[in-house]
């Protein structure tokens, strides 16, 4: 079904909880579409996992993120769309507002993206899950992440399988951070590097 039909009548209903269009390779159109639901506050949990969103979709989302009312858009998810740093500085800024799970796995992203919601975090408490994985992200993200999860700010899971952080990152993340689950899954970790995380954990 076309996305602009489906947000026509979710609109017209009063909204949506949860909307699905995964594997759907929809394009950056769909990013447009569905930030009009999210600008109305009409939907809570969006996951639009690889549908080719690019850039420009992640920033109409973002740019629907900025006006919508805060906490109503608790989860979204954008695994595998290619937006790069630049879409996702857009998203990201949606963690400022008391956003509870996001997730931008495999969108090959950088060190800039893990700072930039390391930075957010630091504003908002009761986000719960962070999705990193598959991205270009080296012990400076990994350092970054720490930093902003120092000083007791809990978080129930940090997903950066995948990635490239190693001994020096899982180490600083362990040290730092008060997780319920980090995952490290096919990152570049020595055993030596496993063992010490163990210990710190």
């Amino acid at each position: 079904a076309d996305v602009g039909v489906i947000v026509d009548l979710a609109l017209r209903q009063g909204g949506v909880e949860f909307l699905d269009l995964s594997g759907r390779n929809l394009g950056p159109e769909t990013g447009e579409h569905v930030a009009r639901l999210i600008a109305e506050g009409a939907i809570q949990g969006v996951i639009l996992v690889d549908n080719a969103l690019g850039p420009d979709g992640a920033r109409a989302i973002g740019s629907a993120l900025a006006v919508a009312p805060k906490g109503r858009v608790e989860v979204l998810d954008l695994a595998g769309n290619d937006i790069g740093d630049e879409g996702a500085a857009h998203v990201i800024e949606g963690l400022r507002a008391d956003m509870e799970v996001l997730v931008l796995d495999r969108n090959g992203l950088t060190d800039a993206s893990a700072e930039a919601v390391a930075a957010a975090l630091r504003e908002n408490p009761l986000t719960k899950m962070i999705g990193l994985a598959g991205n270009d992200i080296t012990d400076r993200g990994a350092k970054a992440l720490a930093e902003a999860l120092s000083g007791g700010r809990p978080l129930e899971a940090l997903e950066l399988s995948n990635t490239l952080i190693g001994d020096v990152g899982g180490a600083q993340l362990c040290v730092a951070a008060v997780l319920e689950a980090l995952v490290l899954t096919g990152c570049p970790l020595t055993p030596g590097g496993v063992r010490a995380m163990a210990r710190a954990a």
